[in-house]
């Protein structure tokens, strides 16, 4: 049956199927395009895994550091006490020497002559005095009958006198001449590093004139550095408040190794000059060390070795005074840009906010902050770099799940 005015009926029969395939297509096409717009969408990405890390609050030292020079404490050069021919001189050049090692022999073969001549003439007035002693008792013997004069006992005595005095002179120039052989050998007064020597054998020296080299003390040694007027005017205002220590004395520090580690020993202020110096505005100052001495032993030999050297340079660090209620954050946690120094504060809802601050100084591995954060506040310290922009959500985990995450590629 046909329907009046339908476009079947008005279509001729040979495009009547090929229209029926172009309808069923374009149905097919808006029954697809409605299937996709009905899809559903991705899941957004989880927030970023941090460590979070609560702002630490509590008293630290306040620490200055200023550029060091390691000096000896004890600087001696070396000269003869007496004169004469230099045999030769015992010591490695620029090495370390101990107390009592020796450093030059002069020819003792005067000295000793000079000795075993004093020795013998200390005989001879024995001699003579016996003889004296003998002739004063025989004297008086017969000075008592009258057969001599009291003369003849008066001289005899007077001779015995004079031998006495002879011998006690004899003794005392024996003793010199002992000193003096002593001193042909000259041996290093104090443990220390030795320079080069200035004389070789063959030279004729002169007592207390002629420099032969020079001798630094090992141990403790001196730390030179100089204070600006305004660390000082620091210092004394720490001072003045209690929160440091009342005398320079009692100012302790360190020495940073070339390596960057800690020295060891602790020292402290020995000197700071009472003026400044007008060309630089600053103070002369001096700490004082101990000094550590390694006894290196290679086969038979023993080499002794230190850690600190006259002319090193040592960054000393000087505790001047303490900071009550510091802010302390893990220096992991700080970032710069040219607008300054900044951290991710955890807020509500796990949400971070970007927030300028400024540093007072480093304490091992924590920022002291002087403005921008308040205790109680916690900043992310690790993965920072997973945090795309302020406002941002994010997951803090433990440190342990954060490093796990890392390894899984997560």
């Amino acid at each position: 049956m046909l329907i009046p005015g339908s476009l079947v009926s008005i279509m001729p029969k040979h495009l009547h199927s090929l229209n029926l395939k172009f309808l069923s297509g374009i149905v097919l096409t808006i029954v697809l395009l409605s299937g996709c717009g009905t899809k559903e969408q991705p899941a957004p990405p989880p927030p970023p895994k941090v460590v979070a890390t609560p702002v630490l609050q509590k008293t630290v030292p306040i620490i200055m550091q200023f550029p060091g020079t390691v000096r000896g404490s004890k600087i001696v050069v070396i000269k003869p006490r007496v004169s004469g021919y230099i045999e030769q001189h015992l010591f490695e050049e620029g090495s370390s020497v101990k107390a009592g090692d020796p450093l030059y022999q002069i020819d003792p073969r005067p000295f000793q002559a000079k000795l075993n001549s004093t020795k013998a003439q200390l005989n001879r007035d024995r001699a003579s005095l016996n003889f004296w002693i003998t002739e004063v008792k025989r004297y008086t013997a017969l000075a008592k009958k009258g057969f001599v004069s009291k003369e003849k006992r008066d001289t005899a005595v007077t001779k015995k006198l004079e031998f006495i005095a002879a011998i006690d002179q004899d003794n005392a120039d024996i003793e010199q001449a002992k000193i003096d052989l002593e001193f042909s050998s000259i041996v290093a007064p104090f443990d220390g590093y030795i320079q080069d020597t200035k004389v070789y054998k063959g030279a004729v020296v002169s007592a207390q004139v002629t420099e032969l080299t020079t001798l630094t003390l090992l141990d403790p040694v001196y730390v030179d550095f100089n204070i600006s007027r305004r660390d000082a005017y620091t210092i004394q205002e720490l001072s003045n408040k209690g929160l440091g220590p009342k005398k320079r004395s009692g100012i302790t520090g360190t020495l940073t190794m070339p390596d960057g580690t800690i020295y060891p020993e602790q020292g402290h202020i020995d000197y700071v000059s009472a003026s400044y110096n007008p060309n630089t505005d600053t103070q002369q100052a001096r700490t004082i060390f101990p000094n550590r001495i390694l006894d290196n032993k290679v086969g038979t030999q023993s080499k002794m070795t230190v850690m600190l050297i006259p002319g090193q340079y040592v960054p000393v660090n000087l505790t001047v005074g303490k900071l009550p209620d510091a802010l302390l954050i893990p220096q992991t946690a700080l970032l710069e840009t040219q607008l300054g120094s900044y951290v991710y504060v955890l807020g509500k809802d796990n949400k971070v906010e970007q927030r300028l601050v400024t540093i007072e100084f480093a304490y091992q591995q924590y920022w002291v902050i002087k403005k921008g954060l308040k205790n109680g506040e916690t900043v992310i310290s690790q993965g920072l770099q997973k945090i795309k922009k302020t406002g941002a959500p994010v997951q803090p985990v433990k440190p342990t799940e954060l490093k796990e995450t890392k390894k899984t590629g997560a």
